[in-house]
């Protein structure tokens, strides 16, 4: 059985200690054979004080706490890709649906953009640090959310509007670039509208 929490249980869990401690979860992980789903944009919301404040002392203390429990990563970004690709062979192929495989062998696969396949025993702290040192601007969007989440664009406005995605696309956006292709992307690394 596989857990996935999301970013706010994943915080109480990692920061506070709520409902239980990080340790507590992967005794009962291991008491009952399951695996805790960590993503990217979970680990991205946790990792927020870095961009805050750069505390990469604490951090890095999360991260490696939380690979103790020995994770699986989810690729959530590929995921719609490979399903699509997979849907297309069976319809070509006139065979059934072939279910995809959405997890990969450590957290730096979840996006193909910052793989790093030649790099043996590269631990789930490196691997973020690395991406915030090379690429800032990946972790403002869940700052602003974690900050005011009351105001997230994804949310209703005072005026009851809901903001369209074109609106609240921001630098995030990069990482996921990639996996799409240049050809379906402005030069700004955002979708053409």
């Amino acid at each position: 059985m596989r857990i996935y929490l999301d970013s706010k249980d994943l915080i109480n869990v990692v920061e506070h200690a709520n409902p239980l401690s990080l340790a507590e979860l992967g005794e009962r992980l291991n008491r009952h054979a399951a695996k805790l789903v960590l993503s990217f944009s979970g680990i991205t919301e946790l990792v927020a004080p870095l961009a805050d404040n750069g505390d990469t002392l604490k951090v890095r203390q999360w991260l490696n706490d939380l690979e103790s429990v020995t994770p699986h990563y989810l690729a959530e970004s590929s995921i719609q890709v490979k399903e699509l690709r997979s849907a297309i062979d069976a319809y070509n192929t006139k065979t059934e649906y072939t279910a995809i495989d959405p997890y990969v062998r450590r957290f730096d696969f979840t996006l193909r953009s910052v793989a790093k396949p030649d790099i043996v025993n590269y631990r789930l702290s490196n691997i973020v640090l690395h991406i915030w040192r090379h690429q800032h601007d990946w972790f403002e969007i869940p700052i602003k959310i974690r900050k005011n989440a009351a105001s997230h664009p994804w949310r209703r406005s005072a005026d009851s509007k809901l903001a369209t995605k074109s609106e609240t696309r921001g630098p995030l956006w990069k990482c996921y670039q990639p996996l799409y292709g240049a050809g379906r992307h402005s030069n700004s690394g955002r979708p053409k509208e």
